[in-house]
C-alpha cells in the first residue's frame, strides 16, 4: 500500500493500514517495524520458539537417525515394492544373490530394493553399488550362509573378499529380514560375516552369525556411521566392531567361546 501516512492521517484509516499490512501475525514484526533489525530479530526469536515447541514433541532419537540415515527412515516409513526378486527355484528374476548384486551397476545413484524369496542359499557376495537394500520374505526363511575363515581366504583368495556379506565402498547398504551365516567352524579364527567398507550401513531385523571372531567388521579402513536395530549377533570375540560411529538398539549379543579342547563350546548371552 503506497499511501502516505502522515500527521493528517486520521486513526481509523491508521487502523485500517495496520489491519491490511500487519495481517501475519509471524511477519508482522517485519512489516510493521520501522525498524528493520528489530524486525528481523523478532522473527527469528518467533521462529525459534516455534522449533523449539515442535523438537519437545519429537523423540530426538528419530531426529538423529533421520539426518544419518535418510534412505533408512524413508524405508521404514513406507516399504516400497522390490524392483528385483532373488527365487532360488527360478521364480524370480534371479536364482542367486550374487548375480542380483552383479547386475546392479557400480554407479547406481538410486534405491534398488532386492527381494530375497525363503530358501537357504549357500553363497557369498560381494556389494560395490550404493543405494541397495537386501530384504529377506522372512527372518528365519531367508538363510544366506557360507564357510569363510579368513586365513583360507588369505591362502586362497578370490574377487568377492573374505566375509559372507562384502561391501565394496557401498554407501546406504540395507540389510533386513533374513539370517546371515558363516557357518566356518571354529572360534579361534577370524570369521567375518559382514564386512567391508561404505557409510551409513543399517542392519535390522536380521540374525548376523558367525562362530569365530569379527563377525560384523565395517568400516575397515573408512570409518563410517552404522545403525543395527532388532538384531541377534554372535561370534567368539570382537563380533560387532565398527570403526566410526554406531548406535545399536534393541539387539541380543550371543557369544560363542572355547571352554576345553574336549569340551567342545558353550554360548552365552547379552542384551542391549
Amino acid at each position: 500500500m503506497n499511501q502516505a501516512i502522515d500527521g493528517h492521517t486520521d486513526r481509523s484509516q491508521l487502523s485500517a493500514v495496520g489491519k491490511e499490512t500487519c495481517d501475519n501475525v509471524i511477519l508482522r514484526p517485519l512489516r510493521c517495524s520501522r525498524r528493520p533489525e528489530l524486525a528481523l530479530r523478532a522473527t527469528a526469536s518467533l521462529f525459534r520458539k516455534a522449533v523449539e515447541a515442535m523438537l519437545r514433541r519429537v523423540d530426538r532419537r528419530i531426529i538423529l537417525l533421520a539426518l544419518f540415515f535418510p534412505a533408512w527412515s524413508i524405508l521404514a516409513a513406507d516399504l516400497p515394492k522390490p524392483d528385483i526378486v532373488v527365487a532360488g527355484d527360478g521364480t524370480g528374476d534371479f536364482k542367486t544373490i550374487r548375480d542380483t548384486v552383479e547386475s546392479i551397476p557400480a554407479t547406481n545413484r538410486e534405491r534398488v530394493i532386492v527381494l530375497i524369496k525363503d530358501g537357504i542359499y549357500q553363497e557369498k557376495i560381494r556389494v560395490d553399488a550404493s543405494f541397495v537394500t537386501l530384504r529377506g520374505q522372512s527372518r528365519k526363511g531367508t538363510h544366506i550362509e557360507f564357510s569363510q575363515v579368513k586365513d583360507d581366504f588369505v591362502a586362497h583368495p578370490d574377487e568377492l573378499g573374505w566375509a559372507i556379506i562384502n561391501l565394496n565402498h557401498a554407501n546406504d547398504f540395507v540389510l533386513e529380514n533374513l539370517t546371515v551365516e558363516n557357518t566356518a567352524n571354529t572360534t579361534l579364527a577370524h570369521a567375518f560375516t559382514t564386512c567391508g567398507t561404505g557409510d551409513r550401513t543399517v542392519i535390522v531385523d536380521c540374525d548376523v552369525l558367525s562362530h569365530g571372531g569379527d563377525t560384523v567388521s565395517l568400516g575397515r579402513g573408512e570409518p563410517g556411521r552404522f545403525y543395527h536395530a532388532r538384531c541377534n549377533f554372535s561370534g567368539a570375540v570382537d563380533f560387532v566392531c565398527p570403526r566410526g560411529w554406531c548406535y545399536v538398539t534393541d539387539c541380543n549379543f550371543m557369544f560363542t567361546e572355547k571352554k576345553r579342547p574336549s569340551s567342545g563350546t558353550r554360548a552365552g548371552l547379552t542384551r542391549t
